[in-house]
């Protein structure tokens, strides 16, 4: 049995028990069971089953050429040429399906300490219920579109609880049809009234569902990032202390096409263009030299110390990490809920999210 198909095996066998684990250290316990079999999490292509398949390949398919072109009728050669092309694909996907384990450990890992999860929700009923609270998709969609994902996760920056949510909507007609991508982050703000900011570019001048239209609020930076979207003035101004117009021009200039909305519960919505967050969400804040070798690929050479490999594995799973595409938006919740004012007697702040975003009000 060759090291990548007993590596095969041992993620098939422990890929639920990967999606599963509740702790890192059941992570780890995971790579102590494959270290316990001999089984090599370093995924490489095997030698032997290129080398034969190539050679079963080549054999079968350049011999029945050979032999049709002779008048030769030798019809065992293309099964011959099949089982060739079989090791060959069986090759290529137990590597990546080795590869893909290991970056599933090391995504469980993460998951588990930002607690990151899918909410069991249909995601069609929750974009009807987006486009009825966040005024970011009336501005600027038709009634195409769907939600790509729907995450819920947990930060002690923005209070406890929050919802990520990736949009995918299309504009244009036939070839010149293209797809679009709106990212939205939702979570608690206390005792804030109603207050939408919409960037200058979406739809500015627009009559929203309420009847109001974007206009200029203030001058500097902030003027030239966003517009003002709500009649309500008096609470847009007791929103928008300084240090909270400074945290949000931050922003605006890290996130295209920023939008931000405070709905009528109190929840805060912010809305941008751009690469999926999820895409790198969970990124190390640093490697360790000898972790930097990456042992998801197959850059460790010949006669390689197996323990070793499994050190650098536990060790990737054992770093801290942070959000990476996220982690400005956290940290300027956080900013900005400092500068709040926050009632512990608040109703709502003992609703759980997921209840408040399946209410119809706005």
């Amino acid at each position: 049995m060759t090291p990548l198909w007993k590596a095969y095996r041992f993620t098939r066998r422990e890929q639920h028990a990967a999606e599963a684990a509740r702790s890192r250290e059941s992570l780890i316990q995971i790579l102590d069971r494959a270290r316990d079999e001999d089984v090599s999490l370093n995924p490489r292509p095997s030698s032997s089953i290129l080398a034969l398949g190539l050679l079963c390949l080549l054999l079968g398919t350049l011999g029945f050429i050979i032999t049709l072109a002779g008048g030769l009728s030798w019809p065992w050669l293309i099964p011959l040429a099949l089982v060739g092309a079989a090791l060959l694909g069986f090759d290529w996907h137990a590597t990546e399906r080795v590869a893909a384990f290991l970056r599933l450990l090391v995504r469980r890992a993460a998951e588990l300490d930002f607690r990151l999860a899918e909410p069991d929700v249909d995601l069609d009923a929750m974009l009807t219920t987006l486009r009825r609270k966040i005024t970011d998709f009336q501005r600027t969609y038709a009634d195409n579109g769907e939600l790509e994902y729907c995450r819920r996760a947990a930060d002690e920056r923005v209070g406890g609880e929050y919802w990520v949510y990736r949009f995918a909507y299309d504009e244009g007609m036939d070839k010149d049809r293209r797809t679009y991508h709106r990212n939205g982050l939702i979570c608690d703000l206390f005792e804030v009234a109603a207050v939408d900011l919409c960037n200058p570019r979406e739809g500015k001048w627009r009559l929203l569902h309420h009847g109001s239209t974007g206009e200029r609020w203030g001058e500097g930076a902030f003027s030239r990032y966003f517009v003002a979207c709500t009649a309500e003035h008096d609470a847009l101004a007791a929103f928008l202390t300084d240090d909270v117009v400074d945290c949000l021009v931050r922003l605006a200039r890290s996130y295209p096409e920023l939008n931000v909305q405070v709905t009528r519960d109190h929840l805060l919505c912010l809305t941008w263009s751009g690469e999926d967050p999820y895409a790198r969400l969970f990124e190390p804040v640093s490697v360790a030299p000898a972790a930097r070798r990456a042992p998801f690929t197959s850059s460790q050479a010949p006669g390689e110390d197996p323990d070793e490999v499994y050190r650098a594995l536990e060790r990737r799973l054992r770093a801290p990490r942070h959000l990476t595409a996220l982690e400005p938006l956290l940290n300027a919740i956080e900013d900005i809920r400092a500068e709040l004012p926050v009632s512990s007697a608040r109703t709502e702040a003992n609703i759980p999210l997921r209840r408040r975003l399946e209410e119809s009000t706005c």
